[in-house]
């Protein structure tokens, strides 16, 4: 949907997505390494910003663009979707980064921030191929639960793949914030000093 949610943190932020981030979400998607896991994308820019055109118009979804703050530049993507008023519920994903980026914890933490402190849901949720080891790691190591398992859930090229299912409720959030939030800060980058500043320029 067309949102103008906003969230910073200690290096990056997420900004809402617009059509001319059309040829980034191409890039990275079509990155077959980062991209793997994904369900694929057509590789013209076109046919990205049609789907852009369609997103904007289509409630309860979030699409985020991950930003650097320091210097501004795009780092990735992640979502909030299928935001349900009713069961307070809502899942994470699109989520990609670019290589060597250090936006991993900071993006999930701001994507969380926003579904408990902006839209005040209940619960968020993601569902990851099985085989995606890394993210299902990544997920168990901030504290989520694995709730549910998947079978034969999504298909990507000539295989169908099952999901694991991680949640996290409201309730649980604070400590999850918490250690979020402190790995954040501990991963950013200090900021320069006013001699740095002055010898950059």
């Amino acid at each position: 949907m067309d949102h103008d949610v906003y969230v910073a943190g200690h290096d990056f932020a997420l900004r809402p997505i617009r059509l001319a981030d059309a040829p980034l979400v191409v890039r990275l998607r079509t990155d077959a390494a980062r991209a793997q896991f994904l369900n694929p994308v057509s590789a013209e820019v076109a046919d990205q910003e049609a789907y852009l055109r369609e997103y904007l118009g289509r409630p309860a979804d979030l699409y985020f663009v991950v930003e650097s703050q320091r210097p501004v530049r795009p780092e990735g993507l992640i979502a909030l979707y299928d935001i349900d008023p009713v069961s307070r519920r809502a899942e994470v994903g699109r989520w990609i980064l670019r290589p060597g980026s250090a936006a991993a914890v900071e993006s999930m933490w701001l994507v969380y921030r926003v579904a408990f402190d902006v839209l005040g849901v209940a619960e968020v949720f993601c569902r990851t191929v099985a085989e995606n080891t890394h993210a299902l790691r990544f997920h168990d190591s901030c504290g989520l639960e694995r709730t549910r398992v998947w079978p034969h859930d999504v298909r990507l090229g000539e295989h169908w793949f099952d999901r694991i299912e991680h949640a996290l409720t409201i309730d649980a959030w604070p400590p999850v914030e918490a250690k979020l939030s402190r790995l954040a800060r501990s991963l950013a980058r200090p900021l320069p000093s006013r001699g740095d500043a002055c010898r950059a320029a």
